[in-house]
């Protein structure tokens, strides 16, 4: 009988021991850096057209500001042409349409000359033709776009998240 309560609380071990497993899985998935992901059914890409200015005279008009006045005030810079350089976190397309989180603000790390980017922003951004270079992860993008204000979408979590958005005429891939 000995023998069979060993066998029983090794496997009763295994099994919590399973679970903590599963668990710390779990939680560390929820607060990796990715744990804010838009829905595709919240995209606002489908909206989304060029500019009817040629390339240079759209991106002319764009000024740089940056991520806290943008976030702080959005309705004072709704409408207003903006010039952002930043880090691809998420893209979902949709055809030739495309929604990217972008962190835009440059930090460096202090044990290293290695730049990061932190401050999320929405751009929405329609590719001008099927040849394009397609807009991938962890790429370093330049943004020409107009700001629409915010917007907020779900986070995986639930959570209500939102965001300064942009509706990017240009963006070069750097």
């Amino acid at each position: 009988m000995l023998k069979n309560e060993k066998g029983i609380s090794g496997l009763v071990l295994c099994i919590v021991i399973i679970i903590i497993i599963i668990f710390l899985v779990v939680v560390f998935n929820e607060t990796s850096e990715n744990d804010y992901n838009v829905s595709t059914s919240t995209s606002t890409s489908s909206s989304v057209s060029k500019p009817k200015e040629d390339r240079s005279t759209y991106i002319s008009k764009c000024t740089t500001i940056d991520y806290t006045s943008l976030a702080r005030n959005p309705n004072q810079y709704k409408g207003n042409y903006y010039t952002f350089t930043g880090e691809v976190i998420q893209v979902l397309n949709d055809g030739n349409d495309v929604t990217l989180r972008v962190n835009v603000t440059p930090k460096r790390y202090t044990y290293s000359n290695e730049t990061y980017y932190e401050d999320t922003i929405l751009v929405s951004y329609t590719y001008s033709n099927s040849y394009e270079s397609r807009i991938l992860e962890d790429d370093i993008i330049t943004i020409y776009g107009q700001s629409i204000g915010t917007y907020t979408y779900e986070a995986i979590t639930g959570a209500p998240i939102t965001v300064p958005a942009i509706i990017a005429g240009y963006i070069d891939i750097n």
